[in-house]
């Protein structure tokens, strides 16, 4: 999956509100791990 803002705080609200939608979904596994990772694209503004 990937992710890209158009702002450098709005990349933290997204993964925030991706997690917690998953978890939400996944709540007998929750809370689960996410491994965030910076893409090599564009490292600013976008993580898988």
């Amino acid at each position: 999956c990937r992710l890209e803002a158009s702002a450098m705080g709005q990349l933290d609200a997204l993964k925030g509100a991706v997690a917690r939608h998953v978890d939400r979904f996944a709540f007998r596994e929750a809370p689960l791990a996410f491994d965030w990772q910076d893409s090599q694209s564009s490292p600013a503004h976008s993580t898988r």
